[in-house]
């Protein structure tokens, strides 16, 4: 009877991911670094040049390095957020020149035709949607031959641009946003200012993409369709899990043209 119960429960689990799947998307809102392409030098010079910035421009000791920024990007979804939340007075653009500005993008970041024959084949709209600074993002993208796949960039400028008109609003006059300074994925508020920028869509025909089960679970919260990227085995509330984005179509099918 027990073993029933669980059967039925399993089936049912799969009936409502197949309906969920075939409900419509009409906007892809896809992750850049780690989702796009899986590049682990890239992770390593950023991991590098953070390291030097906090050093050598905020005065944090070498030997508090790793165990800081881990927890920074852990609690408050990049080291920049965490930062800023601490009360360090960051230059955005100067953070954004030595994080990314010094990648040696052409050595590390090859062109994928694969994944541009993929992304072809979506006719939805498609938003890139990053914690990271614009121009890296337009780097990447054109690195990767795939600069005209996309709608639009949702980044940290134009994420932070629109925080800042709604901090002019009496309700976070009031302390709604619980002094906040920086916004990024996974906050909730995030996620409403990308999907405001993407033309407002109904988050139930919104698809999300990403490596980080932790926006994956904050973008499910909201009512997307899911996808995690590379981390099988991860607690997860995605819909589905894949290997790369080279595998998007196999997972939704519905999404071919």
């Amino acid at each position: 009877m027990h073993r029933r119960s669980l059967d039925a429960s399993d089936a049912k689990r799969a009936l409502v991911a197949v309906a969920e799947e075939q409900d419509g998307v009409e906007v892809l809102l896809v992750d850049l670094d780690d989702t796009l392409y899986r590049e682990p030098k890239v992770a390593e010079h950023v991991r590098d040049y953070i390291g030097a910035y906090m050093e050598r421009k905020l005065g944090i000791p070498a030997r508090d390095m790793p165990g800081l920024r881990m927890q920074l990007y852990m609690k408050h979804g990049t080291t920049a957020a965490g930062l800023a939340a601490h009360g360090y007075d960051i230059d955005w653009d100067d953070w954004h020149s030595h994080v990314h500005g010094q990648l040696p993008y052409e050595k590390v970041i090859q062109r994928d035709e694969r994944l541009r024959a993929v992304l072809e084949r979506i006719p939805a709209k498609k938003y890139v949607f990053t914690n990271a600074d614009r121009q890296h993002a337009d780097t990447v993208l054109q690195q990767l031959g795939i600069e005209n796949c996309f709608h639009g960039i949702i980044c940290f400028e134009s994420i932070q641009e629109n925080f800042k008109e709604l901090l002019k609003t009496a309700a976070v006059a009031a302390g709604m946003l619980g002094g906040a300074k920086v916004v990024c994925k996974p906050s909730k508020l995030a996620f409403e200012l990308a999907l405001r920028q993407a033309g407002n869509p109904d988050p139930r025909k919104c698809l999300f993409i990403d490596d980080s089960p932790k926006n994956v679970e904050a973008a499910h919260r909201l009512g997307m369709k899911t996808c995690l990227v590379g981390q099988r085995g991860s607690e997860s509330p995605s819909l589905k899990t894949i290997d790369s984005m080279h595998d998007i179509l196999d997972a939704f099918p519905s999404l071919k043209q």
